[in-house]
Parts: C-alpha cells; sequence; structure tokens
C-alpha cells in the first residue's frame, strides 16, 4: 500500500477556521487513495498545547485535534494510522485509547540480535560489494550495547570519516573505536528514558519479547565508567 506522511504542522494556517478546513481536506485526499497507510511522525507535537489551547490560540489546536481523532475513530474507509511518538508524558489519554489505535508498542534499545542486523543493513548501504562480511560483527554487537539504531548509523560515518583521513578503508577497529567515544542517549537522557520504560512495561505491549533488563544490563546502564570498565575486562 502506499505509504503518505502527514505533517500535523502543516495544517496550522493564519485565518480563523482554515486550519479546521486543511485537516478535512487531507481528510479526504487519504480516503480518495485509500487502501493506504497514513504516518504521524511525532503524534505528541502535534497534541503539545490542545489542553491549554482556549488560552493559547483560541481554541484552535483543540479543535484540529478534535477533528483528527473524531475522523481516525470514524472513518470507513481503509486506512491504516501509524504514528510515532517519543515523549510519552506529552499524550493526552484520549489519544490513545482503544478505537483509535488497535494497539500502541513500546520499542526500547535493540537486543543483540536487531543490532547485529541494524550494522549489517548499514554497512551495506555504505559498502555494499561485498565488504559487509569483512567485519567482526559480534565485536560491533558487544560494543553497541544499548545504542539505537541511529547512533549506529552515526557510528558508521565517524568510522569512515576517521578512516578515510588516514587515508585507507575503516575496519572493525574504527566502528568500535567510534561506538566508544560516543555517549548514547541511554546516559545523556537517562532519566527521560528510565521513566519512559517504566510507562511502557505498564501500559503497552513490547515489541521486543526482552521487555525487562537482566541484573548485569541494569548495572552496566548505570553509567558510562562502568560500561567502559567491563568493556576493557
Amino acid at each position: 500500500m502506499p505509504l503518505l506522511k502527514f505533517d500535523v504542522g502543516k495544517v496550522f494556517q493564519s485565518l480563523v477556521g482554515q486550519s479546521e478546513a486543511t485537516i478535512r481536506a487531507m481528510a479526504k485526499t487519504a480516503e480518495a487513495v485509500a487502501p493506504v497507510v497514513l504516518w504521524i511522525e511525532e503524534i505528541e507535537k502535534s497534541a503539545a498545547g490542545s489542553q491549554s489551547s482556549g488560552n493559547s490560540d483560541s481554541g484552535t489546536t483543540a479543535r484540529v485535534m478534535a477533528t483528527l481523532l473524531t475522523w481516525m475513530q470514524e472513518t470507513t474507509k481503509p486506512i491504516f494510522f501509524f504514528a510515532t511518538c517519543n515523549n510519552v508524558d506529552a499524550m493526552p489519554p484520549e489519544l490513545y485509547r482503544k478505537g483509535r489505535f488497535t494497539e500502541i508498542w513500546g520499542v526500547s534499545e535493540p537486543d543483540s540480535a536487531e543490532r547485529a542486523e541494524i550494522w549489517s543493513i548499514k554497512l551495506k548501504a555504505v559498502r555494499p560489494q561485498g565488504y559487509g562480511s569483512a567485519y567482526d560483527y559480534k565485536a560491533l554487537v558487544d560494543a553497541s550495547f544499548m545504542y539505537t539504531g541511529a547512533e549506529i548509523e552515526v557510528a558508521v560515518e565517524n568510522a569512515m570519516f576517521d578512516a578515510f583521513d588516514d587515508g585507507r578503508e575503516f575496519e572493525t577497529s574504527d566502528l568500535v573505536n567510534a561506538i566508544n567515544e560516543m555517549k548514547g542517549q541511554y546516559i545523556t537522557s537517562k532519566t527521560q528514558i528510565d521513566r519512559t520504560r517504566d510507562w511502557m512495561k505498564k501500559k503497552v505491549r513490547m515489541v521486543s519479547e526482552t521487555e525487562l533488563l537482566s541484573a548485569d544490563e541494569q548495572t552496566i546502564r548505570d553509567g558510562w565508567n562502568d560500561i567502559r570498565e567491563i568493556r576493557e575486562e
């Protein structure tokens, strides 16, 4: 099915009533091309301010979100709604109740098998002609414990830059060094990530079966110094 990306930021217009008309036009477009997948990225940012909308923008945000949510629940067209969210604290409860989304999934940091697949995808993207088999994936998986796919992608880019600066092809050691030099988001945003993890554990289904960390993994998450000491050992 085709994929439509819905940018809620483009809905809001300067004239009174124009924002609501824009979102209704979007709904008609999606229904016209159905069956279709409608992707709403970072949906919590779209809903931010809806609770205080009456005091901040004369209720425009609240009316826009009400129009969107009502349409999501009542449309009979074959539209698969798919939304992503980073900050669960900013989501109003009515946004994720049953009837608007069939299921809500929690996505935590990738496990070892998922990290191996991510490394393979990212390396084949930059070295599609057989170089992917030249890397030690076990070393890469171990070094990237608790890192996200986006951080692994940046590590590949940094390793390439470092190696090219020396006039050579990048190797596994360059990738490992790039990861070791990077402080992952699980360290820089530890408090928020822990809070989100606890929320997911209590309220949603997890994508990966390993939804809880083992005692050893929890110890590793406590600080960057602990991680480096364990890696050196």
